[in-house]
């Protein structure tokens, strides 16, 4: 009888694989470098601030911590280039660094559209444009972008959010079409309220039921174990006990937000 204990390829599928993970200090970011270097991978784990490091000693993979600001396009470019020449390859990209500022559209100042902007969609761009020569080169990689479910619909007071997220989502339905000639996958993910820093709102007794961080690392796990025939194109993952769209963001709970 064939065994039905897992083989170690089995258990580290992304073994020899080089990801980078952006917005990795904390929350999703954090959750998906460490379950990334648990299927193998060697993860280059970026951030911007200062925040918890992410722990090398993982059991399979590696992790190292690379200080950088995405929104920088030649810091960015310089750094991937620095990667992909001492590690040889760039296999992953993990998009998830964000930035979000809750309030309504006439209250965002042009501090708060350039950060949201400039973090979640340009940030982005840079990314992806530094990896794509060599993936294209070698005709193989994986592009996931962290979005929202905010870049499918929108949300009231989370407009310039929404828009940013918006434009991630079309970008990468775009580039989805314009790299599968060169065997390059893109996977964008789509979560709801994710407990983290980032969510400051909170309808009455909700928070309880927002997602964690490791249910939105698992789905990127997920899309990038995949054998090379599988494409994973979009992934939305809601909180089971979601309240209705009009309850999402009120005005009267957004008024008791520090700031408000």
């Amino acid at each position: 009888m064939p065994s039905t204990e897992p083989t170690k390829e089995m258990a580290t599928p992304l073994a020899g694989r080089v990801a980078i993970v952006t917005g990795a200090s904390r929350g999703i970011g954090r959750a998906t470098a460490e379950g990334l270097a648990s299927l193998g991978a060697h993860v280059v784990a970026i951030s911007r601030s200062p925040g918890p490091s992410v722990p090398s000693d993982v059991d399979s993979g590696s992790i190292e911590p690379l200080a950088l600001d995405i929104r920088v396009s030649p810091a960015v470019r310089d750094a991937f280039s620095s990667l992909e020449d001492r590690l040889g390859r760039i296999d992953i990209l993990v998009n998830n660094a964000g930035a979000e500022r809750v309030k309504p559209l006439d209250h965002v100042s042009d501090d708060d559209y350039d950060v949201m902007l400039d973090t979640n969609l340009r940030g982005t761009f840079h990314c992806i444009r530094a990896v794509l020569p060599g993936m294209k080169a070698r005709r193989e990689g994986h592009i996931v972008s962290v979005a929202s479910a905010a870049g499918i619909r929108g949300f009231a007071d989370d407009a310039v959010y929404s828009a940013s997220k918006f434009g991630v989502v079309g970008m990468m339905d775009a580039l989805d079409e314009e790299l599968r000639p060169f065997g390059v996958r893109v996977t964008t993910i789509c979560p709801g309220a994710v407990d983290t820093e980032l969510v400051t709102w909170d309808p009455p007794g909700y928070r309880a039921h927002f997602l964690r961080p490791h249910d939105v690392a698992a789905a990127i796990a997920y899309a990038v174990s995949q054998p090379p025939h599988v494409a994973v194109g979009l992934i939305v993952v809601r909180p089971f006990a979601e309240p209705p769209h009009s309850a999402m963001l009120s005005l009267e709970t957004l008024s008791e937000l520090p700031g408000r």
